[in-house]
């Protein structure tokens, strides 16, 4: 990841909600990284920030869930 973005990580927020609406499942860091075009390591950071700042939690299988405050 060459510097972070706040626009690629609403998108990945974005992506997470939309992909549980319409799969009932979270997605895994492949399917994000797949579904964005951007590399598993970058989605991989930027959720580890997510998480950090109580944006994203995780569901039992280890997969990024969006947060709603």
């Amino acid at each position: 990841m060459n510097k972070w973005s706040p626009e690629r990580a609403e998108a990945i927020r974005q992506f997470i909600d939309e992909y549980f609406m319409e799969n009932r499942k979270s997605p895994t860091v492949r399917d994000i990284a797949a579904g964005m075009g951007i590399s598993k390591t970058s989605v991989q950071r930027y959720l580890t920030d997510m998480k950090e700042h109580g944006e994203i939690e995780y569901d039992d299988q280890g997969n990024p869930v969006y947060k709603e405050n």
